[in-house]
Parts: structure tokens; C-alpha cells; sequence
């Protein structure tokens, strides 16, 4: 089912503390999750004749990135359609507190147990396991 943009969309949200480094959970979530930075969209948008359509393919996604080595990083995109995932990875003493919000019109989904294993999932991923 495909959801008309116009619609409102609910979040939830779910914050973890992990002792893992804000760098290593970054490039854990970054990597299992496949979202794609700034630069990298820049690249793959100058790279070759068709890379332009391949960043606009990115772009349609609409991809979150910021990033602040060592201190902050916030990465997202979209999620099962018209659904959005954003986690943000704070550096918490030696480790991190991890922020996962998950945004849709669908409060079904949102209240499904799908969202709740997602950012159990995203938990995992960042302290490597």
C-alpha cells in the first residue's frame, strides 16, 4: 500500500547506551544498514556517465547524513516506502548513547512489533554482534 505523502506521520523513538565507541558503532550501523554519506553521494554523483541517476535513485531515499568524527553521527533514510528510519550515535564517556526513531503514517506499524525488533536489531549491530 502505497501512502500519499500528505499524510502525518508518528514517531517512535528508542535510546540505548552502549559501551562501544561512537566511531566503531557509527561504522557498524553504517555499513549493516547501507546508508550512504554525504560525500559518498557526491562521489557516486561525479563518478561516471550514469552517475547522476544513480545519486538521484540515492537522493530518493531521502538520505540523513551528518557526521562529526569522534563526538557525533546522524544517518537515515527511508524505510519500507513511505516509513523513515534516523539513528543518532553520541559519544557517552567511552561509549555511546545510540538515538533510533522510526517515523510512518501507519500507527499499525508503529505499534507492530516489526519497529521494536528493528531497533533491538539496530542495538545489536552497534555493540557487534
Amino acid at each position: 500500500m502505497h501512502l500519499p505523502q500528505s499524510l502525518k506521520k508518528e514517531s517512535k523513538s528508542k535510546s540505548y547506551t552502549v559501551a562501544v565507541d561512537v566511531d566503531t558503532a557509527a561504522a557498524r550501523i553504517k555499513r549493516h544498514y547501507k546508508f550512504i554519506s554525504s560525500q559518498e553521494l557526491d562521489s557516486l554523483r561525479n563518478s561516471s556517465n550514469d552517475g547522476a541517476w544513480k545519486a538521484a535513485a540515492e537522493d530518493d531515499a531521502h538520505p540523513v547524513w551528518e557526521a562529526m568524527p569522534g563526538s557525533y553521527y546522524k544517518m537515515g533514510s527511508d524505510w519500507n516506502d513511505n516509513d523513515h528510519l534516523d539513528v543518532e550515535i553520541e559519544k557517552n564517556g567511552s561509549g555511546s548513547k545510540l538515538l533510533i526513531t522510526y517515523s510512518s503514517a501507519s500507527s499499525e506499524r508503529l505499534s507492530g512489533s516489526g519497529v521494536q525488533k528493528l531497533m533491538k536489531e539496530i542495538h545489536s549491530v552497534a555493540i557487534g554482534e
